[in-house]
């Protein structure tokens, strides 16, 4: 492969009078790995969106895409490259598979784009390095975890063969398992095959495999770096509290299995799940992708229904009521975010619109200074004052959609907050802020009904540091089963906890 250089000459960007991105100058060379690192809303994403032609047409746009020293200009390329120019591993995986077609639907058809044939040894191998079985190709989207969607979704963007690679976040629905394979993956398309990588990433873990590194902050180049880079990130612990004595049961699962019915087999995953989440509580769950963490949480969330077993709630939630009027005063008490925060907004509602819509829906509360009392304190604690509020989810980076998020669940003062990778796009010092207000909630509630008290946190993550420090008991699952439950400060004792904590530490020493 031809050695080239792809460049963004200082381009500028701007919404309306609102600056974007100032005078951004970024290379990437055929043979290395670029590092683009920033915090959440920083810039990143527009970034590479820039680089790809992608950017939106109302944004103004100043500065030059080059390729090899020439203006480049990627939509006006035959579509039907080979291989093409650039192509991305994109954030939220989700929204980009068609519910109704196969993942090998999905492959094929890419293929099929780019004119290449279609190699089951080539893909099954791709699939196996990224720990994914070829079974796979006969699942539907809807089927899989983010997780598996986005290694999915890395093994099409390597089919493509293409000069230079972006991946945008690739490893916020990744465990560290998975992250340690697509690391080996990225360092050999750079290193063996010659092409160029520009890694968009918060994650201090993908930093050492980067042959050269820019930060961005506000939209602005803030340094460079073209040597080795080495960093360690970790939490500060939040779980200094007091312990409870005589813990009160909030929720219980008893006997749940989930399965589903596949075209080929029915698919367990979940089996014979036996739970308590303690009010008050941070409970932690971790396990692999796939594993059934999202399942769980859809589950006790109402959004699913179990194919065995039962779930008993406080008799106040009126739980087991199916009229419209229960199920409002239901999701008073408990609220689930995703992992996806973008598909998660409603595009056409403005930010105000989702923030409010809960209070108006759940308890009536159409004042607008009332509503401005919930909400301003939470978005300002939250990093979020200076939001538009009359903008669009459009507008957002994975990180402030993750936020906003939040603030609209928060806003509701529920008993149980379930948080599904939910902060997995932020990055460590926003991750830790978010965090620590979670934390400030629980000790500062006596201005709430009895019942509201005690905020329990089931916490859904990939990321053992951060249950660590956050969570009193973390939960391992594994295949659809609970391998083992111990305190946050205790170690594993199963083989497969054993083996996710090694993988974990092996991929944090930078």
């Amino acid at each position: 492969m031809t050695k080239s250089r792809l460049a963004l000459a200082n381009i500028s960007v701007s919404f309306g009078a609102k600056p974007l991105l100032t005078d951004i100058n970024i290379s990437l060379e055929c043979g290395q790995i670029t590092a683009l690192i920033g915090r959440s809303g920083s810039g990143k994403t527009l970034c590479a969106l820039a680089l790809q032609g992608l950017l939106s047409p109302n944004l103004t746009i100043s500065g030059e895409v080059l390729l090899d020293g020439s203006p480049y200009e990627p939509l006006l390329r035959k579509r039907r490259a080979t291989s093409p120019t650039i192509i991305s591993i994109l954030q939220n995986p989700r929204i980009y598979f068609n519910p109704l077609y196969t993942i090998k639907s999905h492959i094929v058809e890419s293929l099929r784009a780019w004119g290449k044939p279609y190699d089951p040894r080539q893909i099954s191998s791709l699939l196996h390095r990224l720990e994914l079985d070829s079974s796979v190709l006969h699942r539907y989207a809807f089927e899989m975890s983010g997780g598996e969607l986005q290694r999915v979704m890395i093994v099409i963007a390597l089919l493509a063969d293409a000069q230079f690679l972006i991946a945008d976040e690739p490893t916020s629905d990744l465990d560290a398992i998975a992250i340690k394979g697509l690391l080996e993956i990225l360092e050999y398309e750079a290193k063996e095959l010659g092409k160029g990588i520009l890694l968009i990433t918060h994650d201090h873990r993908l930093m050492r495999i980067a042959d050269k590194i820019y930060y961005i902050d506000s939209g602005k180049i803030t340094a460079s770096n073209f040597g080795t880079f080495h960093t360690n990130s970790s939490y500060v612990s939040l779980n200094n509290r007091q312990k409870v004595l005589e813990p009160t049961q909030l929720i219980t699962l008893r006997n749940i299995t989930k399965s589903y019915q596949s075209t080929h087999q029915s698919i367990f995953t979940l089996d014979s799940i036996s739970l308590t989440i303690y009010a008050g509580e941070r409970l932690g769950i971790v396990g692999r992708s796939g594993s059934g963490k999202s399942t769980l949480a859809k589950l006790i969330a109402r959004l699913e229904l179990e194919s065995s077993g039962q779930i008993t709630y406080p008799a106040h939630w009126h739980s087991n009521e199916r009229s419209l009027q229960a199920r409002r005063h239901f999701y008073r008490h408990i609220q689930l975010l995703f992992q996806d925060p973008i598909s998660a907004l409603n595009s056409n509602q403005t930010l105000w619109d989702t923030l409010t819509q809960g209070l108006i829906a759940l308890y009536g509360i159409v004042n607008k200074s009332e509503q401005k009392d919930r909400i301003m304190p939470i978005l300002h604690a939250l990093g979020l004052e200076s939001l538009l509020l009359d903008s669009y989810p459009a507008m957002l980076s994975g990180g402030q959609a993750a936020r906003v998020n939040l603030a609209s669940a928060l806003v509701l003062e529920p008993e149980l907050l379930i948080l599904d990778e939910s902060t997995s796009c932020l990055d460590d010092k926003t991750e830790a802020m978010i965090l620590e207000y979670i934390a400030t909630m629980q000790a500062y509630r006596d201005n709430l009904p009895i019942a509201k008290q005690n905020l329990s946190v089931l916490c859904i993550t990939h990321n053992l540091s951060l249950a660590r420090a956050f969570c009193d008991r973390i939960v391992l699952l594994d295949s659809g089963n609970i391998v083992e439950i111990v305190a946050a400060d205790e170690p594993f004792r199963s083989v497969q906890g054993r083996l996710l904590e090694f993988t974990f530490t092996c991929t944090n020493q930078v």
